[in-house]
């Protein structure tokens, strides 16, 4: 996770934290902020983590982009009913495309962002959609190399995964048919606790 996220935020709570109508949010967006910062810190020690606890995650991290960018864009979560059946997954490895998709797709936009995340288990595999309807053209060069160091990171965490469950993991990212925005496709093993 981008280190200026944590002192970005801390500004913008400070900044809504100052206006007397927001005195009663401010406790929960500090709560949540803490458990962001908790579980970001726990992943560096858990390969992986209940699928309930990174859509927790997600969550948080969402309603914190959104404290910064507000009215910039909106997000959806559909778990298809998974977050209840004991699944694990790699924490935080679909953090970097959202952050991507706020930061970059979103910059220039014109018109209310959104990104639906989607969560769906077939063929004993865990597949996660992140859609967003940012811009392309502007973004393109972005997405592709975003930042490099946090798609190697990706890449050695699913190549452990594989290497540690004996199946095949992936994820590929690619610009939408309706020429807004970029789609990335995550498919990891289902994994039960």
């Amino acid at each position: 996770m981008n280190p200026h996220f944590f002192f970005n935020v801390l500004t913008s709570l400070q900044t809504y934290s100052m206006k007397p109508e927001n005195a009663k949010m401010v406790p929960l967006y500090l709560a949540k902020y803490a458990r962001i910062m908790r579980q970001t810190l726990e992943s560096t020690y858990n390969e992986l983590v209940p699928l309930n606890e990174e859509v927790e995650f997600i969550r948080g991290y969402m309603d914190m982009q959104q404290l910064m960018h507000p009215q910039k864009f909106t997000y959806e979560i559909d778990t298809d009913g998974l977050e209840d059946e004991g699944l694990l997954m790699p924490s935080m490895i679909i953090q970097p495309f959202l952050e991507n998709s706020v930061e970059h797709g979103f910059r220039s936009i014109d018109y209310t962002g959104v990104i639906r995340i989607e969560f769906r288990a077939d063929n004993n595999h865990l597949r996660v959609a992140v859609t967003d309807n940012g811009t392309v053209t502007g973004s393109s060069k972005n997405h592709e190399g975003y930042p490099s160091r946090a798609a190697q990171i990706i890449q050695d965490r699913l190549f452990l995964l594989d290497k540690n469950t004996g199946k095949l993991s992936s994820y590929e990212l690619g610009p939408n048919k309706s020429d807004k925005g970029y789609t990335v496709n995550i498919t990891i093993p289902l994994i039960k606790e």
